[in-house]
């Protein structure tokens, strides 16, 4: 353990020389072992949240300080919170496709989930203009590996289509379809989602049908950001991955995990900052309150 110790030497009950010996303890850190990861130590798009993950378990004790500035010398504010040990109860619908009647039903499920990553850390920050950014990620004040990282900016999608799927994962698929592919594909897909436990998190949405219960301009614009027609279609983060075939290919180059270990983080990322603004808009209220009171 960390800290000053005295160490007493006696021989005949009676201190050697230089006895007590003042010895001062510190764990050794090893910088290089500081694994920094994820989509915003590599692009980002301005005025939306860049995120990736810091692992210190492997470096020893230290602090850690992380810098992130433009190619302007502008300094971009950060967030950095370390994950705390939790553990919460989940509740999901999964859909079960009926191969013989064309069906689908829903069934709910109710886990508890727990994590515990203590030294591992979320970062965020917004880019503000189309221009390179530069991260700094140091371990007592030593750079780790791959520090500075060089983040390239991209302009904001002047068209860009927001379907509300911000930090989240949705699977838009098809109820009434004759195809046996499809059908197929749907029960694929949910297996291969089933196997990675996507369903029993909680940024994860009851899968969405497109033929029932959704008008054919909300059907269009999902047809429109993804830039085909063709079901299941699986949307991470608001962006849309493919069809099952596209997220077989994608899982077995392991692409697919990095985009759900992304989408993860950023939902905690979002979920922070929508109760910050809460409690702020009750704290609002509270003070207006007291003064329509006076």
């Amino acid at each position: 353990m960390d800290g000053d110790y005295n160490v007493n030497i006696k021989w005949s009950d009676v201190h050697i020389p230089k006895s007590p010996f003042n010895i001062n303890v510190r764990t050794p850190f090893n910088p290089s072992s500081v694994l920094a990861t994820g989509p915003g130590l590599m692009y980002g798009i301005v005025g939306k949240l860049s995120l990736f993950e810091v692992d210190c378990r492997s470096a020893g004790s230290g602090p850690l300080n992380i810098n992130v500035e433009d190619d302007s010398h502008n300094l971009i504010p950060v967030k950095v919170s370390e994950k705390q040990p939790k553990c919460y109860g989940v509740s999901t619908h999964l859909p079960t496709i009926s191969e013989t009647h064309h069906s689908t039903t829903l069934t709910s499920h109710t886990i508890l989930v727990s994590e515990t990553q203590p030294n591992c850390y979320d970062v965020s920050f917004v880019p503000s203009e189309p221009i390179p950014h530069h991260v700094t990620v140091n371990w007592n004040e030593h750079n780790v590996k791959g520090s500075p990282f060089k983040v390239e900016v991209m302009p904001r999608p002047e068209n860009d289509i927001n379907l509300g799927g911000e930090g989240k994962i949705r699977v838009y698929y098809s109820t009434t379809t004759s195809s046996e592919k499809i059908r197929h594909s749907c029960r694929f897909l949910q297996t291969l989602l089933e196997r990675k436990k996507v369903h029993l998190r909680e940024d994860f949405e009851p899968w969405i049908p497109i033929d029932i219960g959704m008008d054919r301009d909300e059907r269009n614009r999902i047809f429109e950001k993804a830039g085909v027609r063709k079901t299941p279609m699986l949307f991470i983060d608001d962006q849309y991955v493919g069809d099952y075939d596209d997220v077989t290919e994608l899982d077995e180059i392991g692409e697919l995990d990095r985009l759900l270990s992304y989408c993860a983080l950023k939902y905690r990322n979002l979920k922070t900052v929508e109760e910050a603004r809460k409690a702020d808009e009750l704290f609002r209220m509270q003070q207006d309150a007291a003064r329509a009171e006076d």
